[in-house]
């Protein structure tokens, strides 16, 4: 796997160890599900077969994540997971590898998927109704906070972010 691909399933995993386990099971049968819909949606009868046939291997995965010892690399065998955690890793590996599986097939699908799980734009926010007292003085100005500051602030912190993703796969690659 490249480095692209061990980042994806960093950010992949460290979203689903935040879930309890059966929500972890669900969210994998859920993005499962997705696939076979973008799948059957497609118009290639061969492509599409191969889809879904590479497809329903993963599927029976998802149903043993805990215990499937196909989804591990050889890294796993040196790091102590807990439960929890070795759940999650496998089911952010076992949503990656089907996509790169469909990606094989047909990128446009495994596109038009990624953009179902990530899409660009969000739908307008709620207005929140808050209870807590309104601000009885307009907010303090910071005439030093303008534009070029907060351009340099936003791409620092980028970049600290960046470089600690690196440091995390670079220590879970070599240790």
């Amino acid at each position: 796997m490249d480095i692209r691909g061990k980042i994806d399933e960093l950010i992949e995993e460290s979203y689903l160890a935040t879930l309890p386990e059966e929500a972890i099971r669900k969210d994998l049968l859920q993005f499962l599900d997705t696939c076979d819909k973008m799948i059957n949606a497609s118009h290639d009868e061969r492509k599409r077969q191969e889809m879904l046939r590479r497809l329903e291997s993963f599927k029976e995965l998802a149903l043993r994540v805990e215990k499937a010892p196909e989804l591990g690399d050889q890294d796993d065998q040196w790091t102590a997971w807990s439960q929890h955690d070795l759940v999650a890793h496998r089911a952010a590996r076992a949503k990656l590898l089907a996509l790169d599986a469909i990606r094989g097939v047909d990128h446009s699908v495994a596109d038009q998927i990624e953009q179902i799980r990530f899409p660009k734009g969000f739908p307008p926010r709620e207005p929140v109704v808050s209870m807590a007292p309104r601000r009885l003085r307009p907010p303090v100005s910071r005439p030093w906070l303008g534009p070029a500051t907060r351009s340099v602030l936003l791409r620092a912190s980028y970049a600290l972010l960046a470089g600690a993703t690196l440091f995390i796969i670079g220590y879970r690659l070599l240790h």
